[in-house]
């Protein structure tokens, strides 16, 4: 195989497929090295925003791209891995990648879960990464698994069960030497942690969840069971936008940009699976920037609330129950108000992959001063100060599912553009 064909992703999320499935698509072989255990990143997570038409959430679009990436002879996926070293070498790169062992064959492995439901510690020892992972197999965490506890040395419970075979304990950690003539980076984004907002009560009032918790109860199809009430009594559902965005005090004073998208889409999805529900959303103003956006929030004025004005506070509400009371700016009446809800869903911000430091360092590249990677000129957000390696997604800030996909797919366009100058001087 000849290395000048090859190139490496780090990070299969939807960006990195996208980026993956251009460049295979065009004759490459493509490494994608990703740290968890399958592909697929967040998009995984997300739930359809569908109600009786489409809603462009881009889910749909999002997995069926992760499905044929996951397929595609072109495409070399290296799950549990993550990349420890980069150099130049001609006009290309020699990287080095650590991965860690899964201890399940997962071209073995058929997802039947009868390990998970013999295993002693399920969920902590013995786990999948989402509700239908891809690849979708199980995988073993060492730390917490019997077999490799001092206590409890000879557990091989999970290995004497399964029917194909696929749970090897003799799996270890290798290091994997990669030749390639570009590297795209497209290692994601980190949810911002709403506990970090205590007066909200994340973490604290299980009727306060975040986006991430909804769309999950959406994925798995339990929307209606989300606001438990009396019979006779209306759900009252609030969504409180920018927790972790547009705030200067925690150092993230940008705009995540995909929340009031967010917001109204999974509105709209729960009105029209509970249609005498009520909806509000407290927002600081909403980011109208697309026509299909546009044309939702026109559909469904009306049928939600929207308030200018976020919570001060949110705590149990006063005469008990399930509801909580919210404190809040109405600063269209110029007035503090109170009101009760069944569900709060605090719409929490894209914020830096918690391993951008360490992998900006290991590939010589630079961080803004928002933490995401630094492109080398804002016309083009793909190029880096590091010729052969391209930003993907939202390593470089924050986009929808959508734009995550576009990005992708033009990153790997100036990789190719890049890949066919070279040959054409090596040639010339």
């Amino acid at each position: 195989m000849n290395d000048q064909d090859q190139a490496i992703v780090i990070g299969g999320g939807i960006a990195g497929v996208s980026s993956a499935l251009s460049l295979a698509d065009s004759g490459c072989q493509v490494y994608v090295i990703e740290k968890k255990p399958s592909i697929g990143g967040h998009a995984l997570r997300f739930g359809c925003k569908a109600t009786d038409q489409c809603n462009s959430c881009g889910v749909c679009l999002a997995r069926d791209k992760i499905i044929k990436a996951a397929s595609c002879p072109n495409i070399h996926l290296l799950t549990q891995a993550e990349v420890v070293d980069v150099q130049e070498s001609g006009s290309g790169f020699v990287v080095t990648v650590r991965r860690k062992p899964q201890f399940i064959d997962v071209e073995k492995c058929t997802a039947c879960s009868l390990c998970y439901q013999r295993c002693p510690k399920p969920d902590r020892a013995i786990s999948r990464a989402y509700l239908s992972p891809i690849p979708s197999g199980y995988v073993i965490n060492q730390s917490e698994c019997l077999l490799f506890q001092e206590e409890r040395g000879d557990c091989d419970l999970c290995r004497t069960i399964c029917p194909a075979g696929a749970i090897s304990f003799d799996q270890q950690e290798e290091l994997i030497t990669l030749r390639a003539s570009v590297v795209i980076v497209a290692s994601g984004f980190s949810a911002y942690d709403a506990r970090r907002k205590g007066h909200f009560g994340y973490g604290r009032l299980r009727q306060v969840i975040s986006g991430l918790d909804l769309e999950q109860r959406l994925l798995a199809g339990e929307a209606k069971s989300l606001v438990p009430r009396a019979a006779g009594d209306v759900p009252r559902i609030a969504f409180v936008q920018c927790v972790g965005s547009r705030d200067p005090h925690i150092g993230q004073d940008y705009c995540s940009r995909v929340c009031c998208k967010y917001a109204v889409r999974a509105a709209a999805k729960l009105k029209f699976q509970i249609p005498e529900a009520e909806i509000t959303i407290f927002f600081i103003d909403l980011q109208r920037t697309e026509r299909e956006f546009l044309g939702l929030l026109e559909r469904m004025s009306g049928k939600i609330r929207l308030v200018k004005g976020l919570p001060v506070e949110i705590g149990p509400a006063a005469e008990g129950g399930d509801r909580v009371s919210m404190r809040y700016e109405n600063i269209d009446q110029g007035r503090m108000e109170r009101a009760d809800f069944d569900l709060v869903v605090l719409s929490v911000g894209v914020a830096p992959s918690e391993e951008n430091q360490s992998l900006a360092q290991t590939l010589g590249l630079k961080l803004g001063l928002d933490g995401f990677f630094a492109p080398l000129d804002l016309t083009d957000s793909t190029i880096t100060a590091r010729p052969g390696i391209f930003l993907a997604g939202t390593c470089q800030g924050p986009k929808s599912l959508v734009e995550s996909i576009l990005h992708g797919q033009e990153a790997a366009m100036r990789a190719l553009a890049l890949m066919r100058r070279r040959e054409e001087v090596r040639h010339g």
